[in-house]
C-alpha cells in the first residue's frame, strides 16, 4: 500500500518567528523556510505565529481562505477584506542538490499540504 504524503515529512513544528525578531519569514523549528509574511503588522505577525502552533490563547480568525501559494485572513464577519499573510516558501529546501532533491511535482504536492494544514489552524480546526 502506498503512503500518503504528510507535510510533517518536511517541517517540523513548532513553527519560529524570523531570528532576530524582523517580521518577515516563519521557520520550521529546524530552520526550514516556511512562509514569507506579507505584512508589516507585527501584533499580526505573532497571532499567527501562535495560532500555527496551536495556541488557543490566539483569537483564530473569522474567515480564512488560500489559493496554491499564499493565505488570506480577515476578521470581517461578512468575509470581506481579504489581507493576504503567508506565502509559502521553502522550494530550495525541497528541490535543492543539498536538500530533498524532490521532483517539482512533489514538492508542489507538499506544500499544498502544508497550506491547507495552516489553514485549519488559523481557523483552530485541527486535524
Amino acid at each position: 500500500m502506498k503512503r500518503e504524503f504528510d507535510w510533517r515529512d518536511v517541517w517540523t513544528p513548532p513553527f519560529r518567528k524570523d531570528p532576530g525578531g524582523y517580521c518577515a519569514y516563519i521557520w520550521d523549528s529546524e530552520g526550514h523556510m516556511c512562509f514569507s509574511f506579507m505584512s508589516d503588522d507585527y501584533e499580526l505577525y505573532e497571532r499567527i505565529v501562535k495560532l500555527l502552533n496551536g495556541d488557543t490563547s490566539a483569537v483564530p480568525f473569522k474567515h480564512v481562505k488560500n489559493d496554491d501559494e499564499s493565505i488570506y485572513v480577515t476578521d470581517d464577519e461578512k468575509g470581506a477584506n481579504f489581507i493576504p499573510v503567508l506565502l509559502v516558501r521553502g522550494w530550495g529546501h525541497l528541490t535543492g542538490q543539498g536538500a530533498l532533491r524532490m521532483k517539482e511535482k512533489d514538492a508542489k504536492a507538499f506544500q499544498k499540504l502544508l497550506v491547507e494544514h495552516c489553514v485549519k489552524l488559523l481557523k483552530h480546526k485541527e486535524e
